[in-house]
């Protein structure tokens, strides 16, 4: 993700969202556990309200924002804030960078 652009990345983004809901079952045991699954659609959701934030879309960047604090509240977080999640979104891109979100909040 390094190289990709914001347009390439929120569709990849939107795709991998589209997978966790394929393989969400977690009741089954399948795949994902319920903490694998709400904290990955938390990241994926933060990451793309920076994206659209980024390319001037501030109200989809909200929708975006709002998704990623409920997925937050399912781990049973105690701070579930934009700073808090943004912060987690850009910790995580410390060893793993999205060329489009460096140096942006």
């Amino acid at each position: 993700m390094a190289n990709a652009d914001c347009v390439a990345l929120k569709q990849t983004l939107n795709e991998y969202l589209t997978l966790l809901e394929k393989y969400k079952d977690f009741e089954l045991g399948l795949i994902l556990s319920r903490t694998a699954y709400y904290g990955d659609k938390m990241l994926t959701h933060a990451r793309l309200a920076r994206i659209e934030r980024k390319l001037g879309n501030e109200g989809e960047s909200g929708n975006q924002m709002k998704l990623a604090v409920e997925a937050c509240g399912q781990l049973g977080w105690q701070d579930c804030s934009e700073d808090k999640i943004v912060s987690l979104s850009r910790m995580t891109e410390e060893t793993n960078p999205i060329g489009c979100l460096s140096n942006f909040r």
